[in-house]
């Protein structure tokens, strides 16, 4: 199956990842090497007709459906009675993904917990988008201020759920 593929930089044009052809960010293949390494690194991959337009849901045949779901590994198990349970359950997993992406973009409160140079134990607020930026944020912190991190914890509802 021939898909079409857009880049997630916006006005890319010349040669990328497998030697494919982007012209303002778009280009196709139906490399499947290459369409999983795209959807690996989060470029947008759609199915195309013959006429080359990108195809909806509705257009495709069941195992085109079966395909665009293996691609973008969406689990089919229990939605293949007829077609449009498929569709179905491809719309719902893109949805679905889309919210996680956008949660995951949003930044977290982080309670970090460490030892000063006192020997003091001080737990303080911090905005992040994951653990690995605090911790990069506070490592300069300990170096500087001779203070040692002990833990940093995500804040969810008010108290720490998660132990890095």
């Amino acid at each position: 199956m021939s898909v079409r593929i857009t880049a997630p930089v916006a006005g890319l044009n010349g040669t990328g990842v497998g030697g494919l052809q982007f012209e303002n960010s778009i280009a196709e293949t139906d490399n499947q090497a290459i369409i999983d390494y795209c959807i690996a690194q989060g470029y947008t991959v759609e199915p195309i007709t013959d006429d080359g337009k990108p195809a909806g849901l509705d257009e495709l045949t069941i195992a085109q459906l079966d395909e665009l779901a293996a691609v973008e590994e969406i689990d089919l198990k229990g939605h293949k009675a007829s077609k449009q349970t498929r569709v179905d359950a491809i719309e719902a997993a893109r949805k679905a993904k889309a919210e996680q992406e956008q949660q995951d973009a949003l930044d977290h409160t982080y309670v970090v917990t460490y030892k000063d140079a006192a020997g003091d134990e001080v737990k303080v607020d911090y905005i992040g988008r994951d653990v690995d930026q605090v911790r990069e944020a506070f490592g300069s912190a300990e170096e500087y201020l001779g203070a040692e991190i002990l833990t940093v914890d995500e804040k969810l509802t008010g108290e720490p759920t998660e132990q890095a």
